[in-house]
């Protein structure tokens, strides 16, 4: 099996640039003006059309000592770099998040696709295999394809 164990996002940052491993409680002044900026992101009047969540950190005046911080805290979350994420995607993104601010660690020495591997332990998964329908009840869920 693969252990993993649940924490408050933002627990741990990592200063690439300054070599530091930095505890959320301890998150640099600039780093909190991400978190805070980011917190606006939902407001429609915050993001201007067509720009990247790195242009609105930046105008937001996020300091370049934690833009690349910044920017992998959410690549983290979103699977892309800031300039290549659209603000306004996250900002709906933002406003339909419903999940809270928990997230999971896999123990150490293991990693997501073992974690992945277990949990699909028993399961018919099937990779490269388009799905055609998708039926949810009270006993799970049933995906059919049209061949």
């Amino acid at each position: 099996g693969v252990g993993y164990r649940s924490a408050e996002w933002p627990a741990t940052y990592y200063l690439g640039k300054e070599a530091r491993l930095v505890e959320g409680d301890d998150a640099l002044p600039e780093l909190r003006k991400a978190h805070d900026a980011f917190e606006t992101i939902t407001d429609e009047r915050a993001v201007k059309k067509g720009e990247s969540l790195l242009q609105f950190f930046v105008r937001k005046g996020v300091g370049s000592r934690c833009l690349d911080v910044a920017d992998a805290v959410y690549a983290n979350d979103y699977g892309a770099a800031a300039s290549e994420l659209g603000a306004e995607e996250v900002a709906h993104e933002q406003r339909c998040w419903t999940s809270g601010e928990e997230y999971l660690l896999v123990e150490s020495g293991k990693t997501l696709e073992a974690a992945a591997n277990e949990a699909a332990k028993g399961l018919d998964v099937r990779l490269s295999w388009a799905a055609a329908r998708i039926y949810r009840d009270s006993e799970g869920v049933t995906v059919r394809r049209d061949d």
